[in-house]
């Protein structure tokens, strides 16, 4: 099953149309349970619990509508209007019980040289003021992060950077999210969420394959190390 579920999510990924988008759609909603998700009246994502994201789901451009029900209720708990352009990767967030709505951020899938990682940062943390995040010894990587506002994209070296995340001007000392270590591998788009409540907050770290140098000819193949 998770080979078929890497097969799926690479295809379209590396050789999208640009007659179609990718949609994925993350659950960070305090207290939620588990969200059944329906695209133009079709299930797209089953059961997507707290803290999980689902993988990229190819769909035609242009509008759709978007219903989130508890997980095997048919009862709608909202539903909205989504566009979504040719050849775009949107990310939909839910986080709030308050207006409750996915919220769409956009990731870049565009080629990266070899070497080279994409980051996108996004404070889920419903009412949280602004969050640095910081390295282990304090330097502010990404400064005064607001909610729902991203940050990003930045392409930065491949490497594992060890961070954390502290209310805005603050020390390590009182990080809200301790040392969480961040693996960012060559060639790959990632989007960091920081979510939860002030008490008790997490990272989610989504990654997706950026494309090749030469998409529209791309005859190559993908690599995977475990």
């Amino acid at each position: 099953i998770a080979l078929v579920a890497t097969i799926l999510i690479i295809a379209p990924a590396s050789e999208q149309s640009t007659e179609t988008a990718l949609l994925r759609f993350v659950n960070v909603i305090p207290g939620a349970a588990s969200l059944d998700v329906f695209v133009d009246g079709q299930l797209a994502v089953a059961r997507l619990d707290y803290g999980e994201a689902s993988l990229y789901i190819p769909a035609p451009a242009g509008a759709h509508t978007v219903v989130a029900t508890q997980a095997g209720v048919t009862t709608t708990l909202w539903e909205q209007e989504i566009n979504a352009n040719a050849g775009a990767a949107l990310t939909l967030v839910a986080s709030s019980t308050d207006s409750l709505g996915f919220q769409t951020f956009l990731d870049d899938p565009n080629p990266r040289s070899l070497g080279q990682a994409r980051l996108t940062a996004i404070h889920a943390i419903a009412g949280a003021g602004a969050v640095d995040i910081t390295l282990a010894d304090g330097r502010a990587v990404i400064p005064g992060l607001t909610y729902n506002v991203p940050y990003g994209t930045l392409d930065v070296p491949s490497a594992v950077y060890e961070v954390l995340v502290v209310p805005e001007g603050d020390s390590v000392e009182n990080a809200i999210i301790g040392v969480t270590p961040l693996k960012l591998n060559s060639s790959t788009s990632y989007m960091v969420i920081a979510y939860g409540t002030t008490s008790d907050a997490n990272l989610l770290i989504l990654s997706a394959p950026t494309l090749p140098e030469d998409a529209g000819s791309f005859t190559g193949g993908f690599a995977r190390v475990a």
